[in-house]
């Protein structure tokens, strides 16, 4: 394993990281529920038997994936801090806890609004991952296509 974190080496990104095929699937499999909650709210349905009022349930759900996604970086940073593009626990921690404030301080709304730049900040510290090939290309193109998917789908949850 130590031979793999080697720097220059193509063997980075963990293995689990390159199967794109699983890791695509189930980036997908997460993005579904922004894609619903975008089509409930654009049918009129403001709320939903389980979840609730739809902005507020997209707002939670957000609000965890985001939270998920800067834990990923959290462990990236663990394993590979001599390599990465910034600190990511110092992000990891700065984003959750926006994320958190705006859902305690704004309300749904305020945290639809504010996952916008959140998932943008997170895909930018990916391709930094990318470049230094501490995550494969079939990763971060997954990462491009979910973070766009999610994006489009949050601006729809507002309108």
């Amino acid at each position: 394993m130590a031979a793999a974190l080697r720097p220059g080496t193509a063997a980075l990104a963990p293995a689990a990281v390159q199967q794109a095929p699983l890791f695509a699937v189930l980036a997908g499999l997460g993005a579904l529920p922004f894609v619903a909650f975008a089509v409930l709210n654009l049918a009129g349905i403001d709320s939903v038997p389980l979840a609730g009022p739809v902005r507020q349930a997209a707002a939670i759900y957000g609000l965890v994936i985001a939270s998920f996604m800067a834990g990923a970086h959290w462990g990236t940073y663990l394993y590979t801090a001599d390599r990465a593009p910034a600190n990511l626990f110092f992000s990891s921690n700065a984003l959750a806890i926006f994320v958190w404030l705006c859902f305690m301080i704004g309300g749904p709304s305020a945290t639809l609004v504010g996952l916008l730049p959140v998932f943008a900040f997170l895909l930018a510290i990916d391709s930094g991952l990318y470049r230094r090939r501490l995550v494969s290309a079939a990763y971060f193109r997954t990462r491009c296509v979910v973070t766009g998917v999610v994006g489009v789908s949050l601006l729809a949850t507002l309108l």
